[in-house]
C-alpha cells in the first residue's frame, strides 16, 4: 500500500503541492521562531561569555530591598574590599539612562525599542564589556566628552568630533563632544540599546550617584574559586548590598536579552497556530475531495481483495508523505524566516549582531510532529470515508447523494461542540479562573470546529442569499454557479471555514481596537478635565520600569511657576510588590494630592471627599470592594516592600474605571514605596490663556528635558488612536497568512473540483457554453464561497469581541464598536479575493477539449 500511495501522490504532483502548502506556511512559523531565537540567543551566550570572562563577582544593590536600589553603593566600598588579598583586580561602576538628542527630533531609547544607557568610564578596561578599540577614537577623559556604540553612530550618522546634546538622569540636556565609538565584547552593540560613555565622576553627578556607585565588578586571584571569593566579599560589604558571582549575573543578562526576543517568537508562534490551524481545515477537504474523486480506484482496489484496513493505511501513508515533504520545507522556510525577522529589526535599527543559523534538534523535532499530527489528524475522517467504499456501490456513483439523517445528526454534534465551546469561553470570561485566558482561547477554538461543523447547514441558506445578486448580475450562469456551491454543502462549508478563521480573527482586532479608541474618547470626557498631561517619553515604552519612566523630581515645580498654568497635580506610581490582604498577586497602588486630584481626574467620590485621604487612609473603587466584601470603614493591609505590612482605614470610593483602584494621598505614599517622584503631572491652564498658548509656554520651560513630553487632550487621544491603529496594522498583516492559506485553499477546492466535473462541464460546452461564460461560473462559485467564509468569520468576530468587552468592563471597557465601514470592506475583499482564487482552476475549466471532457471517465 506503501508503493501504491508513493506512486498516486508522484502522478498527482500539483495535487500534493497544493495540499503540502498550509502545511508549509504553518511549519516555518514554528522552526522560523525557534531558529530565530536560538541564533540570537547563542549569538549573546558568546558575546556575554567573552564580556564576563575575567569578573568573578559582581556587588550591586539588594534587588529585594527597594530602598537601595535608586540609593547605589556608597563608594568607600570599594576601599574597604581592596584588602582582600584574594582580588586581583576591582572596578566601581556607574549606570544610569541617558538619552541623546537627535538633529532628526528624536530621542534614542525614547520609543518602542532598546532603551539608552548611558555609563561612566572607568580605568580597568579587563572589568568592562565596553571597549574603544584601535582607530574609533579614544575613551573620554575629561568632563563634555563622550564615547558612544558603534551601531547607534552608524544608524544616526555621528562621527568623532560631533557635538550631541545629551540628557543624563534627571539633569537638564546638557552638551558632549564624541571622542570615541564603542563596542560592546567583540560585537557593535548590545541588543541595538544605545550605549553612551561619561567621564567617570561626570557620570556620577549626571544619574544623582555623587560618591555612590552602581555596582562592583572584581576578579579573583589565580587558584581563588568565585564562591571562595564571593563569601569572603560579602563578609564585608554593608547591609542592602547583595554579592554573586559573575556567572549568576551572566546569567541574568542573557535572561534580561532572552525575554525580550521571547515576545517576537510568542507572536510568531501565536501565528503558527492559526495557520496550522487553518491549513487543517484545507488539508481535510483536499483529502476528502481527492478520495471522492478515486472512487472507481477505491472501488477496484476493494474488488481484488484490499480490506477496509488497507484502504485506510493506503490514505494514511499518502497522508504521512505529504506531511514528512511538507514539514521539511517548512524548516527549510523557517530559516528563511529567521534572516527576514533579524533584518526586519535591524532596518528598525536595533542592530542584531551577526551569527551563524542556530537549529537545535528541538526545533526539528517541533517542526516535524507539528506538520506531521496536523496532517495526520485533518486526513482521519477522509480515510475512514475511503475504508467505506463497496466495490459495487463505487463503480455506478460513489457521490449519488448524502442522506438527509446525515446533516440532522451533524446538526446535533455541531451545537453540542459549539455548547461546550461557548461554556469555556464563558468560564474563563467571568469566573474567577487563575488563568482564564486557556478558557477563553480553548473556548474560541472549540467554537470555531463546532461552527465548522453546522456550517454545511448554512450554506444553502446563505448561497440563496448571495445567489440573489449573481442571479440579477449574471442570469443563468450565476444560478448555475450557485447551484455548484449548494450541491455539495460539506464541501463548501469545509473551504468557506478556513476563511472564515481569518476573518473573525481579524473583525475581531478590528472591533476591539474600534471599541478600545472609542473607550478613550469617553474616558477622556468624562474622566479627564485636565487640559495637559506631562509624562515621560518612556511611559508605555522602552523598558517598562518604574523607576525610570518617572518625571525628573524639579519639573512640578517648574510648571507650577508659570503664569498660564493655574494648577498641577502630580500622580505617582508602585506596582512593585504592593499586596493586599495578604494575596500573593501584586497591585498598583497610585498616590495624589488629594486637594487638586479631582480638578484634573473625573472620579466622582462616594463616602467622602479626597480631603479625607490622609495619612493611614485609603479610597478603593466600588468593584475592588465588592470583590474583597469590604465597605466603608472597614480596615485593610497593603504590604509594601520597602516598609512591610501597613494598615489603612477605607475613607471613600469611587465607582470609574482608573489606573488603579488604590488610591493613596503623595505623603503616605512616599512614606511607604521608594518611588517618590511622579510618573504624570496635568496642568490646568489659567483663564485667559489659550489651551494651545498654554502648552506652548510649558512645552519651553521644559525645553532642556526631551525626555519629557507635553500633550493637550485632543494630542493625547490622537497619540493613543495612532498607537492602537499601528498595532491593528502589524496584527492584521500578520493575520493575513492565515487568509493567504484560506484563499489557496479556495483555489485548491476548485482545481479539484474543476477536475471532478470534467464531464459536466464538457456537456455544458456542448450545449452552448462559452470558455468566458465557463470561467466567469467557476469565478461565481469561488465568489460564493469565500463571501460564506466572511460572513461566518464576521458573525464570529463580532460575538468575541463583544464578550471579551464584556469582561474587561471592570478595567474601563465601556464602549462596543463594530465599525460597519471596515467590516463592509472586508467583506467586498472577499469577494475580490474570490476572483482572485478562481483564477488558475477557471482557465484550466475554459480550457477543456469538449469531446475529451464528454468522454472522460
Amino acid at each position: 500500500m506503501f508503493q501504491v500511495a508513493l506512486k498516486g501522490l508522484l502522478g498527482h504532483k500539483l495535487r500534493m503541492l497544493l495540499t503540502a502548502f498550509s502545511i508549509i506556511i504553518g511549519v516555518s512559523f514554528v522552526a522560523g521562531s525557534y531558529i530565530f531565537t536560538d541564533s540570537i540567543g547563542t549569538t549573546f551566550d558568546g558575546i556575554i561569555d567573552d564580556v564576563y570572562t575575567s569578573v568573578d563577582v559582581v556587588v550591586r544593590p539588594d534587588a529585594e530591598d527597594l530602598n537601595s536600589v535608586g540609593e547605589g553603593i556608597d563608594e568607600s566600598v570599594v576601599e574597604q574590599l581592596s584588602s582582600i588579598n584574594e582580588i586581583k583586580s576591582i572596578q566601581g561602576e556607574v549606570a544610569g539612562l541617558a538619552f541623546v538628542a537627535l538633529d532628526d527630533g528624536t530621542l534614542t531609547g525614547a520609543s518602542n525599542g532598546p532603551p539608552s544607557l548611558g555609563f561612566g568610564w572607568g580605568e580597568n578596561s579587563s572589568l568592562s564589556p565596553l571597549s574603544v578599540r584601535e582607530g574609533n577614537g579614544r575613551p573620554p577623559e575629561s568632563m563634555g566628552e563622550v564615547a558612544i556604540d558603534l551601531n547607534t553612530a552608524k544608524n544616526k550618522n555621528i562621527s568623532i568630533g560631533n557635538v550631541l546634546s545629551i540628557q543624563g538622569g534627571d539633569s537638564p540636556l546638557r552638551e558632549f563632544e564624541v571622542v570615541g565609538l564603542l563596542s560592546f565584547g567583540e560585537t557593535d552593540s548590545l541588543a541595538g540599546a544605545t550605549l553612551v560613555v561619561f567621564e567617570f565622576s561626570e557620570a556620577q553627578e549626571l544619574f544623582g550617584l555623587e560618591g555612590r556607585l552602581s555596582q562592583i565588578s572584581i576578579s579573583a586571584e589565580e587558584g581563588v574559586s568565585p564562591e571562595e571569593l564571593r563569601d569572603l566579599v560579602a563578609a564585608k560589604v554593608p547591609s542592602g548590598v547583595e554579592t554573586i558571582v559573575g556567572e549568576q549575573q551572566r546569567s541574568e543578562e542573557l535572561d534580561e536579552i532572552g525575554s525580550g526576543l521571547n515576545i517576537i517568537t510568542t507572536a510568531l508562534l501565536s501565528f503558527a497556530g492559526v495557520s496550522v490551524f487553518v491549513g487543517s481545515f484545507i488539508i481535510q477537504n483536499t483529502f476528502r475531495i481527492v478520495i471522492s474523486q478515486r472512487s472507481k480506484e477505491l472501488a477496484l482496489l476493494r474488488a481484488i481483495g484490499a480490506l477496509r484496513s488497507q484502504i485506510i493505511r493506503l490514505v494514511a501513508y499518502e497522508a504521512f508523505i505529504v506531511s514528512i515533504v511538507a514539514s521539511i520545507a517548512g524548516i527549510f522556510a523557517g530559516m528563511g524566516l529567521s534572516i527576514l525577522v533579524r533584518a526586519v529589526i535591524n532596518m528598525a535599527g536595533v542592530g542584531l549582531p551577526d551569527g551563524p543559523l542556530t537549529i537545535e534538534p528541538r526545533t526539528v523535532y517541533v517542526s516535524m510532529v507539528v506538520g506531521v499530527i496536523v496532517t495526520m489528524v485533518s486526513a482521519i475522517l477522509p480515510a475512514i470515508k475511503a475504508s467505506r467504499v463497496a466495490p459495487v456501490e463505487a463503480m455506478r456513483d460513489f457521490e449519488a447523494s448524502t442522506p438527509r439523517r446525515s446533516l440532522r445528526v451533524r446538526a446535533a454534534v455541531g451545537l453540542l461542540i459549539v455548547t461546550v465551546g461557548a461554556g469555556a469561553l464563558m468560564y474563563g470570561l467571568f469566573s474567577s479562573a487563575a488563568n482564564p485566558v486557556y478558557y477563553v482561547g480553548t473556548g474560541a477554538a472549540i467554537m470555531f470546529l463546532g461552527v465548522s461543523v453546522i456550517a454545511p447547514l448554512l450554506s444553502g441558506v446563505i448561497a440563496n442569499l448571495i445567489g440573489y445578486v449573481t442571479d440579477a448580475v449574471y442570469g443563468l450562469v450565476g444560478k448555475i454557479a450557485k447551484q455548484n456551491a449548494k450541491r455539495s454543502p460539506r464541501r463548501t462549508a469545509s473551504t468557506a471555514s478556513a476563511l472564515m478563521i481569518g476573518v473573525a480573527l481579524v473583525s475581531f482586532a478590528t472591533i476591539f481596537a474600534s471599541s478600545a479608541k472609542a473607550t478613550i474618547d469617553e474616558v477622556f470626557v468624562k474622566s479627564f478635565p485636565g487640559d495637559v498631561l506631562i509624562s515621560s517619553k518612556l511611559l508605555g515604552s522602552g523598558p517598562g520600569d518604574l523607576f525610570e519612566n518617572v518625571l525628573p523630581s524639579d519639573i512640578g515645580e517648574k510648571v507650577n511657576e508659570l503664569s498660564e498654568v493655574d494648577l498641577v497635580t502630580g500622580v505617582k506610581y508602585d506596582g512593585t510588590t504592593i499586596k493586599v490582604n495578604g494575596n500573593t498577586e501584586p497591585e498598583l497602588v497610585i498616590g495624589i494630592d488629594p486637594a487638586t486630584f479631582n480638578s484634573a481626574f473625573k472620579l466622582d467620590p462616594t463616602g467622602g471627599d479626597y480631603d479625607s485621604l490622609t495619612k493611614n487612609t485609603i479610597f478603593i473603587r466600588q468593584a475592588k470592594l465588592g470583590e474583597f466584601s469590604l465597605t466603608i470603614g472597614d480596615d485593610i493591609s497593603l504590604e509594601f516592600a520597602k516598609t512591610g505590612v501597613v494598615d489603612f482605614k477605607i475613607s471613600g470610593s469611587f465607582t470609574e474605571a482608573f489606573d488603579s483602584p488604590f488610591l493613596l494621598s503623595n505623603e503616605t505614599f512616599v512614606e511607604n514605596s521608594p518611588i517618590s517622584d511622579d510618573l504624570i503631572l496635568v496642568a490646568n491652564i489659567s483663564s485667559g490663556t489659550s489651551i494651545p498658548d498654554g502648552r506652548e509656554a510649558i512645552t519651553n520651560s521644559l525645553e532642556g528635558y526631551p525626555i519629557v513630553q507635553v500633550q493637550d487632550k485632543n494630542e493625547l487621544i490622537s497619540t493613543t488612536r495612532t498607537q492602537i491603529d499601528q498595532a491593528l496594522q502589524l496584527l492584521s498583516a500578520l493575520l493575513g497568512f492565515a487568509i493567504i492559506i484560506a484563499i489557496l485553499g479556495i483555489t485548491n477546492t476548485l482545481t479539484l473540483s474543476v477536475s471532478e466535473r470534467t464531464r459536466e462541464i464538457g456537456m455544458l460546452r456542448a450545449v452552448g457554453m462559452t470558455r468566458r461564460q465557463v470561467r466567469k461560473m467557476i469565478r461565481i462559485e469561488s465568489i460564493i464561497i469565500a463571501v460564506f467564509g466572511a460572513i461566518l468569520g464576521v458573525v464570529m468576530g463580532i460575538f468575541f469581541a463583544w464578550a471579551i468587552l464584556k469582561s474587561l468592563e471592570d478595567l474601563g471597557f465601556t464602549a462596543f464598536s463594530v465599525p460597519l465601514v471596515q467590516i463592509a470592506i472586508y467583506l467586498a475583499a472577499a469577494a475580490l479575493a474570490g476572483v482572485f482564487a478562481a483564477i488558475l482552476p477557471s482557465f484550466r475549466a475554459s480550457r477543456m477539449n469538449i469531446l475529451d471532457a464528454i468522454n472522460y471517465e
